[in-house]
């Protein structure tokens, strides 16, 4: 009977799956059966080659044909194994057999997106407002860098000066 639900984060899996799902059961509680969780991850790969490959697409700026076409299929079917087979149904960016679908790839601008076959959009929904000011911003670029170049996260015991502004 599934009650529950969380994500595992990737730190959680890289200090090994069974571990975290104690430690889950313990402290949250979890909507999905364990074993249905730890086969989200291919069994063929490993906790630490699944964040390399994610890694590894964070870090490329371009696809060459062949890692357009695998990533395109790897993102069909995760989302119809593990986010909501449903909300490839009713996207408009998915074609009506649910075989293709516009894979979003980097801001194009600060109004339009550019998706894995190099087609723009306009973006009209701004992440949901969270993009209000443009994608890539370069004031907030700028805020971000020099941010995560001084203190990317604060220690939760000290006094954080920009949490109390």
């Amino acid at each position: 009977m599934i009650t529950e639900f969380v994500f595992i984060p990737i730190f959680a899996i890289a200090a090994g799956v069974a571990q975290s799902l104690q430690y889950l059961n313990r402290y949250h509680v979890i909507r999905e059966p364990p074993e249905h969780i730890l086969n989200r991850l291919p069994s063929s790969a490993s906790a630490l080659a699944c964040s390399a490959h994610a890694l590894n697409l964070i870090e490329k700026r371009t696809l060459d044909h062949e890692e357009m076409k695998a990533l395109n299929r790897e993102v069909i079917e995760y989302f119809k194994e593990h986010v909501n087979p449903g909300f490839l149904e009713y996207r408009k960016s998915v074609t009506a057999g649910g075989d293709y679908g516009a894979v979003e790839w980097q801001a194009g601008s600060l109004n339009t997106l550019v998706d894995t076959q190099g087609q723009e959009f306009i973006d009209c929904l701004g992440g949901f407002g969270i993009f209000n000011v443009g994608h890539r911003n370069p004031v907030v670029v700028s805020a971000v860098q020099n941010q995560l170049a001084k203190q990317p996260l604060h220690s939760q015991e000290l006094l954080d000066p920009l949490r109390a502004m």
